[in-house]
């Protein structure tokens, strides 16, 4: 099973979050729960790099994934983070309604 953990600051906004583990739903390398939460999370890590320059501590190794937020971040850049992250947890929370049995939320 596939755990994310997200962890929130005092006004509700997504300040880091942690993927462990592998779905199960298939073998290796042809894993859809595995390869759709991996897309979700690597291209919210990738928007933030490229998009909105903001530099995330990254941690990716196999079946882990942990991306923390700068403790300062520009206020103008703060929406649009928070914008990629909560689509990046819209589409979780999407494929955990479809597997819930492969991947669990924990926000």
């Amino acid at each position: 099973m596939i755990k994310v953990e997200i962890k929130r600051n005092q006004e509700g906004k997504i300040i880091s979050w942690q993927t462990k583990g592998h779905a199960g739903y298939s073998i290796h390398g042809e894993d859809i729960v595995c390869a759709a939460v991996s897309a979700l999370v690597q291209t919210a890590v990738l928007g933030l790099i490229h998009n909105l320059q903001v530099k995330p501590e990254v941690e990716i190794k196999d079946g882990y994934l942990s991306c923390f937020l700068p403790s300062v971040l520009a206020e103008e850049k703060r929406h649009s983070v928070n914008l990629i992250l909560e689509v990046m947890l819209t589409g979780l929370r999407a494929i955990s309604e479809e597997h819930h049995q492969h991947l669990r939320i924990i926000d």
